[in-house]
């Protein structure tokens, strides 16, 4: 099941460069986002028990920044 830009809490446009992860018996679902308060891109993280989802925002807080 795909997220949404709108999945990723702070998030504001755009969600591009995705793949999905296992890890630690999860499947995570990493991709580069617009931040929705700091301008310039951040990664959004969602956490899935099963590789069919639906994976739930990691972080439940605005993405991590990278720039």
């Amino acid at each position: 099941m795909p997220l949404k830009v709108s999945d990723f809490t702070g998030a504001k446009d755009d969600a591009w460069a995705s793949q999905v992860l296992a890890r630690n018996g999860q499947f995570c679902w990493c991709a580069a986002v617009e931040h929705g308060s700091t301008p310039g891109q951040a990664i959004g993280v969602g956490v899935a028990d099963n590789a069919a989802g639906p994976p739930k925002n990691a972080r439940g807080s605005a993405p991590a920044c990278i720039d």
